[in-house]
């Protein structure tokens, strides 16, 4: 029975997309089928690709004259899937074994809408193990997920009713950069979370298609502001954290919003063990553990760097502060850096302090 459909697009790198197969059918239990793209491949890789049906249980392949790009040939494959989940795939990917049982035992919990496995792409490196073994330190971790504000495009899997309801990835980002993300929102908005599968593992070369691109850098700035003009411009957020015991709850409450709504936030604390009863886990959570006696000076001399000598867009929108003793300074850099300032703030009160800052940014966007 076939429970997924995978859809690979493939454009050349007959090498990379053969060493993606074998693993493949290695590493796959054979509930699935393989939907593959032939989004204008030259001959030997055309020819590749039509022999590998011997490969796999179920096989289809489509044939396109010409490269549509990435986007164009997944809505292709889209067309064809049928199964009761989907999961796009790459073909510069090396599955590692049981990744897809784990992923689909994973999206048994509906709160998931799209899935990703873990991979280096979420900073899982296997360094001076194989793959295989790699993946097997993980298997303990069977069943567990991680919430994440995206997934990634590379291995990223939903349910076909889902699809149903969202539609085709968005061909207005042209070639490719940033439908996956797209995607996403649509799904988030009908309450659905994105995901990571903490016991998956899938190993992702990495931009073997786009580094053939001469234009692909501009097409990923032109794409950020299709993106930017259609769901809102995220903010980057300075949370600095000393201890959380007193605001426990809140704080974490504050986090996990901003986080929802998309923003980059970015936690200053004194100890990350100390402060973990307050950090949700979430994957777009990025820590900074700052040493020394003089924490809140320290934490004020890294955010002042960043703020006066980072681009604009680099720099923080908003800065929260949990202790008010220290607000002085960071009350001067934020008028300095036309930056937010927030002192001990209840959710509601951070809540409306990014949504302001949201909205100032996309009249100057």
């Amino acid at each position: 029975m076939i429970k997924c459909d995978l859809i690979m697009p493939v454009w050349n790198e007959l090498e990379v997309t053969r060493a993606s197969f074998e693993s493949l059918v290695k590493n796959t239990e054979r509930f699935y089928r393989l939907i593959v793209i032939d989004n204008g491949s030259d001959l030997p890789t055309q020819k590749y690709l039509e022999d590998a049906k011997s490969l796999f249980p179920e096989y289809k392949l489509v044939r396109l004259e010409k490269n549509l790009g990435f986007v164009k040939a997944t809505n292709e494959g889209l067309k064809v899937a049928n199964a009761e989940y989907i999961c796009l795939v790459n073909n510069d990917v090396i599955f590692a074994k049981g990744w897809l049982s784990e992923m689909i035992k994973v999206m048994a919990d509906r709160k998931i809408g799209v899935l990703n496995p873990e991979s280096n792409n979420w900073g899982e490196w296997p360094n001076d193990v194989s793959i295989e073994q790699y993946a097997e330190t993980l298997s303990a971790r069977n069943g567990e997920w991680q919430e994440s504000g995206y997934c990634i495009g590379f291995c990223m899997m939903f349910r076909k009713e889902i699809f149903d309801k969202v539609g085709y990835l968005d061909e207005t980002y042209g070639t490719g950069y940033l439908e996956e993300t797209d995607f996403c929102r649509r799904v988030q908005k009908l309450g659905y979370y994105c995901g990571i599968a903490k016991g998956a593992y899938v190993y992702h070369i990495g931009a073997q298609t786009f580094k053939k691109l001469n234009d692909h850098r501009l097409q990923y700035e032109n794409n950020l502001k299709i993106f930017n003009r259609k769901w809102g411009k995220s903010l980057r957020i300075a949370y600095i954290l000393n201890g959380c015991k007193a605001r426990k709850e809140e704080t974490s409450a504050i986090i996990l919003a901003a986080l929802r709504d998309f923003h980059s936030l970015t936690i200053y604390t004194r100890s990350i063990k100390a402060s973990k009863s307050c950090i949700p886990d979430h994957a777009s959570v990025r820590l900074r553990e700052i040493k020394g006696l003089f924490f809140y000076s320290n934490v004020f001399l890294c955010i002042m760097a960043r703020q006066l000598k980072s681009k604009k867009n680099k720099r923080f929108d908003i800065i929260i502060l949990e202790q008010p003793l220290a607000q002085i300074p960071f009350n001067v850099l934020g008028y300095l850096s036309r930056c937010v300032v927030k002192i001990k703030p209840n959710l509601k009160e951070a809540q409306s302090t990014w949504l302001k800052a949201k909205s100032s940014n996309m009249d100057n966007f």
